[in-house]
């Protein structure tokens, strides 16, 4: 793994939510030709056409779930969901070595090792402002469990 592959692992995270970041890949050059900014784009959709609906995300990996940049980018990305409001997302494990990649869930979920987690307040959106570096938030949505396929749960 290069230092430019570890450099772009933990930056792309910021492609979800930061309308100033560009990303080195096929979908800005070939597709958006811009800033992705994936979360607040798809949203504004939802909220046009499909008002109150909850957004999800599936299958997705920054990689390297055995490396530290795998872990970081990881817990980056928790709190982005977080902050964003997000009602699910699914992580599709890609290699055999995720220690890294649960040691970001860990961050969140159990981050002394005697199941500790951040207390929040009720989670609530916040607005969204421009941040010129690399920010790692620290905002995770408080997981309640439930039955997602439940119509009592929408």
């Amino acid at each position: 793994m290069t230092a430019g592959e570890v450099e772009a692992r933990l930056q792309a995270p910021r492609s979800l939510w930061d309308e100033t970041y560009i990303e080195t890949s096929w979908i800005t050059q070939d597709s958006t030709h811009g800033p992705i900014h994936l979360i607040p784009r798809l949203q504004a959709k939802i909220d046009q056409h499909y008002p109150g609906t909850k957004m999800s995300i599936s299958e997705y990996n920054y990689g390297a779930g055995g490396d530290i940049s795998g872990g970081l980018a990881q817990a980056d990305v928790l709190g982005v969901f977080g902050r964003e409001g997000l009602f699910a997302a699914t992580v599709w494990l890609m290699s055999a070595s995720n220690s890294f990649l649960y040691a970001g869930f860990a961050m969140y979920r159990n981050y002394d090792g005697n199941s500790a987690t951040f207390v929040t307040p009720p989670f609530r959106r916040r607005p969204r402002t421009r941040t010129p570096a690399r920010s790692t938030p620290a905002f995770p949505r408080r997981i309640q469990p439930t039955s997602w396929w439940s119509p009592s749960t929408s």
